[in-house]
């Protein structure tokens, strides 16, 4: 301890280091049950920490196109006001709730709002695979009471696992980008969120963005602009995370930092420090 208090130590590496980021650091986003480990815990779901070992990306491709469907939620609050919508890429479905002081809904052609965006990133160069270029269905429905919005969109996410299961589609994630925390949306508002594993998009719309008289076509139109970007920014997360070895789950607000500390860990490890 006395060489720890020495002025010339500005700190201790590793100290205080969060579990899942030692996780991340050892076992990496691919990971198997040794091989010694394999015939006695063939039955089990639930394995110790020293019973897995990293996979390299040679061994094994990481999140392979069409292995899972990606649905892309999208929650902003503000000034009292409230616009939830839930895209499902695979059919063409869209659920809007939007919470206002009257009942009175004042979207704008929403099919051609997702047209015209899509066709200004086909514009510059956007691979058409990556755009939700098919017309939408779109079900809007505007509340004064925002509990009901809350069950509405809770029984929607939860029909998802059940049809997913009757149809034996591929599975879920959800990518969440949202201004309400996920830990908040998760503990109180949408408990169904904890059935499925998520992706934060780590992009925040400007405050007081539904000030005017016209917020409900200004959420629509924000809305539909990160929706038709959602799929552009998860491939490059995965190609990052492919790089960092890390699942697509963790992947940092602060990628540039998150990858310092995770490569100097690592090369600490392999040195044997």
């Amino acid at each position: 301890m006395t060489d720890l208090s020495n002025p010339n130590i500005e700190g201790v590496y590793e100290m205080n280091v969060p579990l899942d980021f030692r996780l991340l650091i050892t076992l990496s986003s691919i990971c198997s049950l040794r091989k010694e480990q394999q015939h006695t815990n063939i039955l089990s779901n639930l394995y110790q920490f020293d019973e897995l070992e990293f996979l390299s990306l040679s061994e094994q491709t990481y999140l392979q196109s069409g292995t899972l469907q990606c649905i892309y939620l999208y929650i902003h609050q503000d000034n009292g006001k409230l616009f939830i919508a839930l895209f499902i890429p695979n059919n063409s479905r869209v659920f809007i709730g939007i919470l206002d002081s009257i009942r009175e809904n004042h979207m704008p052609n929403l099919n051609k709002l997702l047209k015209n965006e899509c066709e200004k990133r086909l514009q510059k160069g956007i691979d058409t695979n990556l755009l939700p270029i098919n017309e939408h269905q779109f079900e809007v429905k505007v509340d004064t009471d925002i509990q009901n919005i809350w069950k509405r969109f809770n029984k929607i996410i939860a029909s998802l696992r059940e049809n997913d299961m009757e149809t034996r589609t591929l599975s879920i994630y959800l990518a969440i980008q949202s201004n309400i925390s996920i830990c908040d949306l998760q503990s109180s508002m949408l408990s169904s969120l904890n059935d499925y594993p998520k992706v934060t998009l780590s992009i925040k719309d400007k405050t007081n963005l539904y000030k005017g008289l016209d917020w409900q076509r200004t959420a629509a139109r924000h809305a539909l602009q990160h929706y038709a970007n959602a799929n552009i920014i998860l491939v490059n997360m995965l190609e990052q995370c492919r790089y960092l070895h890390i699942p697509l789950g963790n992947f940092p607000d602060d990628p540039c930092l998150f990858a310092c500390d995770l490569f100097y860990a690592r090369h600490l490890i392999k040195h044997n420090h």
